[in-house]
């Protein structure tokens, strides 16, 4: 047992990730607000992928056994393979992301009246045939906050081949302040 009380965990590199983490830009922070980091392997992401992940998002605290509710709901998981990496800031800014959708885009509209979550309408843009929509996003914020610019690590953008226009990033960057005005 270690000191989050959960399996999963391993620790080594708790105080770095969250060093680096502290580090994520304002306009991220309202869905960061009760975010635990944890440094490990994500118990259903584990299952389901076969390895540890570099990095999971978890708003539901899901268990390797399909349950939910469990006491790691509201989590990032960053494995210590990527807290090793060059890349652990774009991985946490990625992670971030689906922080984002799911605590603000879900829940935030453009109009009173539209049936559509601003999370519906973005999915909707990165829609691709065989990548899942919602990576493609989590993607996008690591590219747009990076401060590597250009050379962000982006996985699924990389193997997917998946090009964001700048319209598309002007469409994300007006999401992210209406859905984060939206909390304050």
């Amino acid at each position: 047992i270690n000191s989050f009380g959960y399996r999963g965990v391993e620790g080594g590199y708790q105080n770095h990730i969250e060093n680096v983490a502290s580090t994520i830009p304002d306009e991220l922070q309202p869905a960061l607000k009760g975010v635990t980091f944890v440094n490990g392997c994500h118990p259903w992401a584990t299952k389901v992928i076969g390895k540890c992940a570099f990095g999971t998002f978890d708003a539901e605290g899901w268990d390797h056994d399909e349950t939910t509710g469990h006491p790691w709901a509201n989590t990032i998981w960053i494995s210590s393979e990527a807290a090793k990496s060059d890349h652990l800031h774009d991985v946490l800014l990625h992670e971030a992301g689906h922080a984002f959708a799911a605590n603000l885009l879900a829940g935030c509209h453009f109009m009173d009246n539209s049936v559509d979550s601003v999370l519906d309408l973005l999915l909707a843009d990165f829609a691709h045939d065989q990548a899942n929509p919602a990576e493609l996003l989590a993607d996008a914020f690591a590219l747009n906050f990076s401060p590597r610019g250009e050379d962000a690590y982006t996985f699924y953008l990389d193997k997917f081949d998946f090009k964001i226009s700048p319209q598309l990033m002007t469409r994300l960057g007006a999401a992210i302040w209406l859905c984060s005005k939206s909390v304050q």
